[in-house]
């Protein structure tokens, strides 16, 4: 608990004053992953933010009756939140967390950024401006506002790698996932934007799919020696409202669903797996037929939702921990872009299923 006596909420006021103190290797605030690894509850990290605890600051009106909702059950862990909800209360994140960003005063939260964006705030909490215009300028030619304000967990600048990105938002949800959970991970963004690279990576710089596997491994070779788990993986598309088995050929897939209101993919092949190397073979096999094309914004742009499943399984085939990576098509509007026919109706069912993966 003393670690998180060190991390004190910053007020947007001392924003530069901060940075510098980032940039020499000062601590800052901690984030609600933080807090909760900070007493040995992170893996119950995917829980909180499922229920709406995102922030650190939220931790603050929870109380006993909420342990159960939160997976809390055993006495130990009940006395590490009780312990690290007093504490919270002690920072009073919650005050802090509620300054107005962006005063009319001086503004000193508000920089101007070299990129497309940028941020104010501490790690808990972070605003992102756009920079094309000035804050408060009127509406452009197609009616969109030139200024917006966005609220964040996590903002990663062009200079963050992929094993940053991971360690801050995939991380969590693969110990859930470890721990018998279900997650999923989206990637969501105009095209051009970087999805596909975060997912796949690189041989030099691996991406999402390949630093969940092999701390899945990593977990499994230490932890399930006596009952080892299986690793299956199975890799599927969605392009014009149709599901395309990737790993067998783009076979026809349907989804139905079942007494339970449970969505399953009929027909859809899995593959084990037991190593990262066997993984990227995998993905490398049901990339080359996913759907690309040409895109207004980008010359070889992914076209479809790539949907890769990553299931733990016991002896008897049953499912112990379940992890959905979702690396979705490109979404911009359409005013942005100039595209054929064929290009718009594409854009229109991505954004179409979109809709419908979310009620998935």
């Amino acid at each position: 608990m003393e670690k998180l006596k060190r991390y004190v909420y910053r007020p947007q006021g001392k924003w530069r004053e901060e940075k510098e103190k980032e940039k020499k290797g000062e601590e800052m605030s901690l984030s609600l992953y933080e807090c909760l690894r900070a007493v040995g509850l992170q893996r119950h990290y995917a829980r909180f933010t499922s229920v709406g605890i995102c922030r650190a600051a939220h931790l603050s009106a929870l109380t006993m009756e909420d342990y159960p909702i939160l997976g809390i059950c055993c006495m130990e862990d009940r006395t590490r939140l009780f312990n690290l909800v007093q504490m919270v209360k002690a920072l009073d994140l919650e005050y802090e967390n509620s300054e107005d960003y962006g005063a009319d005063s001086g503004d000193e939260g508000y920089t101007a950024a070299d990129s497309s964006f940028s941020y104010v705030g501490g790690e808990d909490e972070e605003d992102v401006y756009n920079d094309e215009n000035e804050r408060g300028a009127a509406e452009n030619d197609q009616g969109h506002s030139g200024s917006h304000m966005f609220y964040f967990d996590q903002v990663f600048g062009e200079e963050s790698s992929n094993e940053e990105v991971y360690q801050r938002t995939a991380y969590p949800l693969v110990q859930h996932m470890l721990y018998g959970g279900k997650a999923t991970c989206f990637a969501y963004g105009q095209t051009g934007a970087g999805k596909t690279h975060t997912m796949l990576g690189s041989p030099v710089r691996p991406g999402l799919y390949a630093l969940a596997v092999q701390d899945i491994f990593a977990h499994l070779s230490t932890t399930h020696m006596n009952s080892p788990l299986l690793v299956y993986v199975s890799f599927f598309e969605i392009y014009c409202g149709q599901l395309y088995d990737l790993l067998d050929h783009r076979k026809r897939l349907f989804a139905r669903e079942d007494g339970f209101k449970v969505v399953h993919i009929v027909g859809l092949r899995d593959v084990r797996v037991d190593s990262v190397s066997s993984l990227m073979e995998v993905i490398s096999q049901g990339t080359e037929v996913r759907t690309q094309g040409v895109s207004g914004v980008n010359p070889l742009s992914s076209r479809s939702h790539a949907l890769l499943q990553i299931q733990l399984r016991d002896a008897n085939q049953q499912i112990a921990g379940r992890m959905w990576f979702v690396d979705l098509a490109g979404s911009e509007r359409a005013s942005d872009t100039k595209e054929d026919r064929q290009s718009r109706m594409e854009g229109a069912e991505i954004n179409q299923s979109f809709e419908r993966l979310i009620c998935w």
